[in-house]
């Protein structure tokens, strides 16, 4: 909920960067900016959660050791990886 109220309150300090003449402009060409941005943010928020699904899908057939908690935590499997290969 903080972080929301500190959002709010960054962006109030954006527009009155709006009061300066020198200022109006470049808060006006980043607005734009931004506005014209929507669908390419929301193509790539898509796109990164298809690659999620797509690997956190192939993680699930992996054949897992005796490791206690390793299902929880695949770093653990990682850190063991790595051991052997220093070693």
């Amino acid at each position: 909920m903080a972080c929301y109220g500190i959002m709010f309150m960054y962006t109030k300090i954006f527009y009155w960067f709006r009061m300066f003449q020198t200022l109006a402009f470049n808060v006006r060409v980043l607005k734009d900016v931004a506005y014209e941005t929507r669908f390419f943010l929301i193509l790539l928020c898509g796109i990164v959660a298809l690659f999620g699904n797509a690997i956190y899908i192939l993680d699930l057939g992996r054949q897992l050791d005796d490791d206690s908690g390793a299902e929880l935590f695949p770093a653990v499997q990682r850190k063991k990886w790595l051991g052997s290969l220093v070693n």
